[in-house]
Formats: structure tokens, C-alpha cells, sequence
């Protein structure tokens, strides 16, 4: 219910911007792109919380192992950082620099 929302205002804004058709075919496909891999993030991210929860649970934790782990995880977030980046540079390359500056002004439907 929420994501249908989202998608209805994001294309009301589309629309606003007078976004071509090739544009919001592009902003969609980056958009589905995202979702794949952050979908696929999260289940690694769950992966690992849940491995360093069983550590802790242990007796005695290796703090070694929970270092580790938790070094995966914040590189998990880094590329995250790195993704929202380059997604950034990607929609200012399909929206042209005014409707991007337009976009950044908008509630955070598009960031």
C-alpha cells in the first residue's frame, strides 16, 4: 500500500518535471536495479547480524569472529554509501541538470 504511494507520487512528479517517456523508462529501470541489489543487501546484512547475535549468545564470544563480522557489515554499508552515490550521478545524468536541481528540492521521494 505505501510502495503503490510512493509510486503514484513519483509519477505525479514525473509528470510535473515533464519528464519524457525514455526518462522515466530510465529512472524506473535504475530504480528496479537498486531495489535487486538492496533486497539482495539486506539478506546479506540479516546473515551476518544474525551470526554475530549467535556470538554473542555464546559462552564465551570470539571477539575475534565478532570484529570480522562486524567489519563485513559496516563494508556492506559503505557500498551502500557508494551505490547511493553513483545512483545520485545517474538520475542528475537522465534528468539534466534542471530538473535534478528541481528533484533535490522535492521531499525525499527521489532520494
Amino acid at each position: 500500500m505505501d510502495k503503490m504511494c510512493n509510486m503514484e507520487q513519483m509519477e505525479k512528479m514525473h509528470d510535473e518535471m515533464g519528464l519524457t517517456s525514455d526518462q522515466k523508462d530510465q529512472l524506473k529501470k535504475l530504480r528496479k536495479g537498486m531495489e535487486k541489489t538492496h533486497k539482495a543487501v539486506k539478506k546479506k546484512s540479516e546473515k551476518l547480524r544474525n551470526s554475530m547475535k549467535k556470538e554473542y549468545l555464546k559462552d564465551t564470544p570470539d571477539k575475534a569472529k565478532l570484529t570480522e563480522l562486524n567489519k563485513k557489515l559496516a563494508g556492506i554499508k559503505e557500498q551502500l554509501g557508494q551505490d547511493k552515490i553513483e545512483t545520485m550521478l545517474k538520475k542528475k545524468e537522465i534528468l539534466g541538470k534542471e530538473n535534478f536541481a528541481k528533484m533535490m528540492k522535492m521531499p525525499s521521494l527521489f532520494t
